[in-house]
C-alpha cells in the first residue's frame, strides 16, 4: 500500500476521533492538512518506518509536528525582523520527540577519563607559542572529496566525522579521492557503540590498527550489524597508515584552535546540540544558554572568519544538505555550546605527510609553500 494512502487513512482516523473539535475549530483542520503535507514531503524517509502505521504513534507525531511548527514560525518571524541572526525550518525529523531526535541525530559520548596524550599537550604548547592570528583572517578548508553525508536514523556522528577528516587529508596530502566505509566503524569498532554513540579518537584508533575498507563495497546501513565484515573487502587505507590520533582539550582557547586549523586544515569537534540547533537553515548561530561542557554531537571544523555578526567557526555537519546552508553552519566564536572545547584528528603517514609540529608537507606536495596555500 502506498505511503500516502496509509497517511490519509490514519489522518482520517484521527480526524474522525476528534471530529467535533475540528468541526468547531477550522484552524485545527488546516493544521492537520499541513501535517499531511509534511508527511508526504518526507515519505522517502518515513515509508519504511512501521510506526507510522500505528494510530497512537501518529497522534504523537502530529502533536510534535504542531509544536515545532509553532515554535519555528515564531523564530522565523523574529529572524525577518532582525531580532535573531539565524533562521530555522521544519526538517524531516520535526515530528519526532526531542529524545528520539537526539538519539538518531547526535551520538557523541565524552570518555570518563582524559584521552589527550603527552605529545598532544606538547603540541598545544607549540600552538600557544605561535604568533597571534591577524584579525580578519579568513580560512576556508571546506573542500571535501565527497558530498555532505546524511547519517539518517543512526546516532553515529562520531563515525561520519572521523571518516570525513581522513578523506580530506588523503585528498589534500596525497591527491587521493576515496570514500571510506562508515559501516566498518559501526560494525567493527568495539570501543564505540555504533548508532548509540562514540568518541571520535576511538574511531581513529580503529583505523590505525585495522585500516579502512571501501564504502562502495561495505556500504552504510544506518544500523549496527552483528558481523564485522572488514576482512571481506579490499582496504583503501592500510593498517598503520595512521601514525597517531591527536586530541587536544582546548577548553575554549580559540586562538590556539585557529592556529590548528590554519596548520592541519580540518578536525573533528564535539559540542552540545540542542533542539533549536536541529532545525537551523541559514545564518549565524548564536546560543548563549547551552552548556559548554556537555558534548553530544561531533562535526567537522573546516574554517573560520568574520562577517557582520562577528567571528565564527565554519562547521560541516552530517545531517544531509537540507540542514543548515547546504550542510554547513557558521557558529559564533566564544566557545558556543562547547564547540571550541575539543579537537581531534589523525596523523597520516606515507609518501606525503603533514608534520603536525611544523604544519609542513614533507615532500613539498603543494606547489606553493604551505603558508601561501592556507591563506587562499
Amino acid at each position: 500500500m502506498r505511503l500516502g494512502v496509509i497517511f490519509c487513512f490514519l489522518s482520517l482516523t484521527i480526524y474522525l476521533t476528534n471530529s467535533e473539535k475540528y468541526y468547531k475549530e477550522p484552524k485545527q483542520f488546516s493544521l492537520l492538512k499541513d501535517y499531511e503535507s509534511f508527511l508526504d514531503e518526507h515519505r522517502d524517509y518515513k515509508e519504511n518506518d512501521l510506526r507510522y502505521k500505528n494510530v497512537t504513534f501518529l497522534k504523537l507525531s502530529q502533536a510534535n509536528f504542531l509544536r515545532m511548527k509553532k515554535e519555528i514560525e515564531a523564530h522565523h518571524s523574529a529572524y525577518r525582523l532582525n531580532l535573531t541572526t539565524f533562521d530555522r525550518k521544519l526538517q524531516r525529523w520535526s515530528d519526532l520527540s526531542k529524545v528520539e531526535k537526539m538519539r538518531i541525530l547526535c551520538g557523541t559520548k565524552l570518555p570518563r577519563r582524559a584521552r589527550a596524550a603527552t605529545t598532544n599537550a606538547a603540541y598545544l604548547r607549540i600552538l600557544k607559542a605561535l604568533p597571534k592570528v591577524p584579525n580578519g583572517t579568513q580560512v576556508n578548508n571546506c573542500h571535501f572529496p565527497n558530498p555532505i553525508p546524511d547519517q539518517q536514523t543512526c546516532g553515529c556522528c562520531w563515525a561520519w566525522s572521523c571518516v570525513q577528516v581522513v578523506e580530506h587529508q588523503l585528498m589534500m596530502l596525497k591527491k587521493q579521492r576515496v570514500q571510506l566505509s562508515v559501516q566498518q566503524l559501526l560494525d567493527c569498532d568495539t570501543s564505540n557503540d555504533a548508532c548509540d554513540g562514540g568518541w571520535p579518537t576511538n574511531g581513529f584508533r580503529h583505523m590505525e590498527i585495522f585500516g579502512m575498507t571501501n564504502a562502495a563495497e561495505y556500504s552504510y546501513q544506518q544500523m549496527h550489524q552483528p558481523v564485522c565484515k572488514r576482512a571481506f573487502y579490499r582496504k583503501l587505507l592500510s593498517p598503520n597508515y595512521i601514525a597517531q590520533q591527536m586530541e587536544i582539550e582546548f577548553k575554549g582557547d580559540e586562538e590556539s584552535m585557529k592556529k590548528l586549523i590554519m596548520r592541519i586544515g580540518v578536525a573533528v569537534v564535539a559540542m552540545h546540540a540542542d533542539e533549536e540547533f536541529l532545525s537551523i537553515t541559514k545564518g549565524f548561530y548564536i546560543n548563549d544558554s547551552c552548556p559548554k561542557n556537555d558534548p553530544n554531537h561531533a562535526m567537522v571544523i573546516c574554517g573560520f572568519g568574520t562577517d557582520e555578526n562577528g567571528e565564527y567557526w565554519l562547521i560541516r555537519n552530517s545531517w544531509g544538505s537540507s540542514w543548515g546552508e547546504y550542510g554547513y553552519v557558521k557558529i559564533k566564536m566564544g566557545n558556543t555550546c562547547g564547540v571550541a572545547s575539543f579537537a581531534m584528528w589523525p596523523i597520516i603517514i606515507g609518501e606525503r605527510s603533514l608534520n603536525p609540529l611544523t604544519g609542513e608537507v614533507e615532500d613539498k606536495f603543494f606547489e606553493k609553500n604551505d603558508e601561501e596555500y592556507l591563506r587562499q
